[in-house]
């Protein structure tokens, strides 16, 4: 059975984590390479692991999960588009849904690095807004063996077109073609196939679920698995002490505009966290019959598994009704969870992390190297131990977005560090949040007089993220103690 080789960790990861730039403990040098299985859910926020039992009983109780995951630009296109190359949005070029497929140049990408190293690769699922472009041909992009995405209607779950390999293909109303089945399905037929070929693979599984359908205005909101019925039929969103935030007069002037829920608001938001809920139920179905199949090929232990969301989302916390994009943890925290050889199982870690560290990780668990510059760093020393990535500071970023006629959320550029938020809005309006004592965000502390030194010390900082590429984005980051 093949074993999980790691190869030396960028040079300015070595050096402030203190792993060495050789092979973490316990993983065995000059080993064969693992396959990879990448799950990765839409607009899923945090709080909904629960509705995943499977994902939790097969990857997290076998693995090491991330308790302080987030995405830099919390926006479908731009967090994918980091996926694929480990670099901000300042770098890779994409830094909104707009155009994000013709403006990522997908030759240095992760699919493209791994098929070159010799890996068997596949994408199943939702790719890259903008694709293949209006009026264009439908071809599959450089790096897959095999590629199938939705073309038309991407988000919803019936009426909507795949394009496999480059050859669009229609699929109607009936239950049958729910999109989640015909996504699991085509996912565990590569699977198989890739288990029978004698190179290692990657697989990325991308169900939209639990993503908003464009298509439906009310609810439910995703349209749920057949079958699911009135399951779960009392669930409502959470009601933290951030949901329907009854002082917002210290936030900018995007969130002070929304009043407080009426009754008819908040039932729409429970059915639609109802939706969402029921539409990962399907999404857990087929991890389970992935890593099922894994198992039975005899390869589960030499596979390295990642789940995670592409971004979060809120649902009435700080009276935004539903969205994302916008800095607060609803929106930029995400599930991550690995599990694979000699990775630690049932452990939890806190550092700070985040998306620019999903590539880097995975490269470095193949042992391959990119061909560009990646702004994050492997996980996998922190995976070993968790005083290793300590002290870094992440850039989080959005560009103006519409999500919905009248509704124009504002462009920003902040920093996330363990303790803080700080945001700057190009409409010169800040934020500031200290998140050891006040995890909700309830309180801004940005004209506070007892903060001035933390917002000079973290803008400052924030300049240099803006601009940061490669290894100087590693802002923050602490040896190891102990570490030779």
């Amino acid at each position: 059975m093949r074993r999980l080789s790691l190869t030396a960790v960028v040079v300015f990861a070595c050096a402030l984590l203190g792993a060495g730039c050789g092979h973490a403990p316990g993983i065995a040098p000059g080993g064969a390479q693992p396959n990879v299985l990448v799950i990765l859910t839409d607009d899923q926020d945090i709080g909904q692991m629960q509705f995943l039992p499977n994902v939790q009983r097969l990857v997290a109780d076998q693995g090491t999960t991330f308790t302080n995951s987030i995405v830099s630009n919390p926006l479908c296109c731009p967090s994918r588009a980091t996926l694929l190359t480990g670099q901000y949005s300042q770098n890779n070029g994409v830094l909104s849904n707009h155009g994000g497929f013709q403006n990522l140049d997908l030759q240095h990408t992760l699919g493209v690095w791994m098929k070159d190293a010799g890996y068997h690769t596949a994408y199943i699922g939702k790719f890259l807004n903008g694709y293949p472009g209006k009026g264009k041909q439908p071809l599959a992009p450089p790096g897959w063996d095999e590629f199938v995405t939705p073309t038309r209607h991407v988000t919803d779950m019936y009426h909507y077109k795949l394009a496999k390999n480059g050859h669009e293909r229609p699929f109607g109303t009936s239950h049958k073609k729910y999109k989640t089945t015909i996504l699991g399905r085509l996912a565990l037929k590569e699977e198989g196939r890739a288990l029978d070929q004698p190179n290692p693979f990657m697989l990325i599984f991308a169900p939209t679920a639990p993503h908003a359908e464009l298509s439906v205005s009310d609810c439910p909101d995703p349209r749920i698995p057949p079958g699911t019925g009135p399951y779960m039929k009392d669930l409502r969103a959470p009601r933290m002490r951030s949901w329907e935030e009854s002082n917002v007069s210290d936030k900018p002037r995007y969130i002070r505009k929304f009043p407080k829920f009426d009754a008819y608001q908040k039932s729409i938001i429970d059915c639609q966290y109802r939706g969402r809920a029921l539409s990962l139920v399907g999404v857990d179905y087929w991890v389970d019959r992935l890593i099922d199949r894994l198992d039975q090929a005899g390869q589960l232990d030499n596979t390295l598994i990642m789940f995670a969301s592409d971004n979060g989302y809120l649902e009435g916390q700080h009276r935004v009704p539903t969205g994302k994009v916008l800095p607060y943890e609803e929106s930029i925290r995400v599930p991550l969870i690995f599990r694979g050889p000699t990775i630690p199982a049932g452990v939890l870690r806190s550092q700070l992390v985040a998306n620019i560290d999903w590539a880097p990780t995975i490269l470095d668990a193949a042992g391959v190297k990119p061909n560009i510059s990646q702004d994050g760093i492997s996980l996998l020393p922190l995976m070993q131990n968790p005083l290793a990535g300590r002290g870094r500071d992440i850039l989080i970023q959005a560009s103006d977005y519409v999500p919905f006629p009248g509704n124009h959320s504002p462009a920003y550029e902040g920093i996330r560090s363990q303790r803080w938020t700080y945001v700057e809005y190009h409409s010169g309006e800040r934020e500031l949040y200290d998140l050891k004592k006040d995890p909700d965000q309830l309180r801004n502390l940005d004209t506070s007089s007892h903060h001035g030194a933390t917002r000079k010390r973290l803008a400052a900082e924030l300049d240099k993220l803006r601009v940061c590429k490669g290894a100087s984005c590693g802002l923050g980051l602490l040896p190891t103690p102990g570490a030779p």
